[in-house]
């Protein structure tokens, strides 16, 4: 009886092994990723977060710290390396090379539609240094009234976010930033 009214079915992240470490994906609730500077850890969230997108979930993905040229980019190196290594393409470009600007308009056309399945439902927000938790409420509550669905939300990354009060330490900050998540 329980069952029936409890969402059972986790979102899968697109790695096997990880969806099997979460017992079924992602659930509703607060998922956090640390690690050491430069370990990739917003490559690996927005593969999760593109993953998620291109599944028919909508994702809301506050880049706090990269403009969102930056964000497209990263997931257009990846699409480039997983075409070139379908062979559809010669070689993978760099989320550099992707800046500065990619001469082979067709290979920028592959990229672009194998892109478009997550576009449809992935909505990148740049917080420019400048966004607290109010933004991120204020955009999710209307994501949800006007897609009238509850999205997944990627915040990278948390210690950017101001905090509600000067005086508080890093620590205390954070601390608050979670339970406000």
């Amino acid at each position: 009886e329980i069952n029936k009214n409890m969402n059972t079915s986790g979102i899968s992240t697109g790695f096997d092994n990880l969806d099997q470490s979460l017992g079924g994906g992602l659930y509703a609730g607060l998922y956090t990723l640390g690690a050491i500077s430069s370990l990739g850890k917003t490559t690996l969230a927005l593969q999760i977060a593109d993953n998620i997108a291109a599944s028919g979930h909508d994702v809301i993905f506050f880049s706090l710290e990269m403009a969102s040229a930056e964000v497209l980019a990263k997931s257009f190196s990846r699409i480039s390396a997983e075409l070139a290594k379908e062979g559809q393409m010669e070689d993978f470009y760099t989320t550099r090379a992707i800046l500065n600007g990619i001469p082979d308009l067709d290979e920028y056309k592959k990229m672009e539609n194998q892109y478009n399945q997550i576009a449809k439902n992935m909505y990148i927000v740049e917080g420019n240094f400048h966004a607290d938790l109010a933004l991120i409420k204020r955009h999710v509550e209307k994501h949800i009234r006007v897609r009238r669905t509850k999205p997944v939300v990627v915040v990278d990354y948390l210690q950017i976010l101001l905090p509600e009060n000067d005086r508080l330490t890093d620590q205390q900050a954070v601390d608050r930033h979670i339970v406000g998540l």
